[in-house]
């Protein structure tokens, strides 16, 4: 099955900041990334930092209105770019109602 047939919602090309913690362990590492995209169940973000599949994530958004959104989820996804980038999907995970219709309002914005 292609990507394109798995994918049952929209998704949209979207150049957000967000910030992002992942916890293994004792420690926790935090960062920055952009999203490259964006659905209403996940999130494909570009960063230096290294990821490993299944890692849960907690990712906070600067939505486009200025408000932050807060969203965990799981690493679905791992891609290195040519350029050394990291490029991992990320599902979403136990979303709000609230945290549902940000998201729509952001990706029919």
């Amino acid at each position: 099955m292609s990507d394109q047939d798995r994918r049952q919602r929209k998704r949209v090309e979207m150049n957000l900041l967000a910030c992002f913690r992942v916890r293994d362990g004792k420690e926790t590492a935090t960062g920055f990334a952009r999203t490259r995209n964006l659905s209403a169940t996940g999130v494909m973000i570009e960063s230096s930092d290294s990821f490993e599949l299944e890692q849960f994530v907690t990712l906070d958004f600067l939505m486009n209105d200025n408000r932050v959104l807060k969203l965990r989820g799981s690493v679905t996804h791992l891609t290195r770019t040519d350029d050394g980038l990291n490029l991992v999907g990320i599902i979403f995970e136990n979303l709000s109602t609230e945290a549902k219709r940000l998201l729509a309002q952001q990706i029919e914005a």
